[in-house]
């Protein structure tokens, strides 16, 4: 896969990756802090996939600072 973007800050590591053979595009995203990673498939229309980038990092970072799930459902960014 080619790697079209790639973010990194206070551990967190997200990648944007492309297949030029099938045309997939994969959100990859890691947290050294955790030793955790997983990736998703990204959709293809830019805005959706704009707003599953912003989400997955609002999410990650959120945890980081130690901001529950429910508290972001309660300020409307989850």
């Amino acid at each position: 896969m080619t790697e079209l973007a790639h973010r990194r800050s206070n551990g967190l590591d997200v990648a944007l990756l492309w297949s030029r053979r099938t045309g997939r595009l994969v959100v990859a995203v890691s947290d050294d802090r955790t030793d955790e990673s997983f990736s998703l498939d990204a959709p293809r229309d830019h805005a959706r996939l704009e707003a599953e980038v912003r989400h997955v990092v609002l999410h990650e970072l959120a945890h980081h600072f130690g901001i529950s799930d429910e508290r972001l459902i309660e300020i409307d960014r989850y």
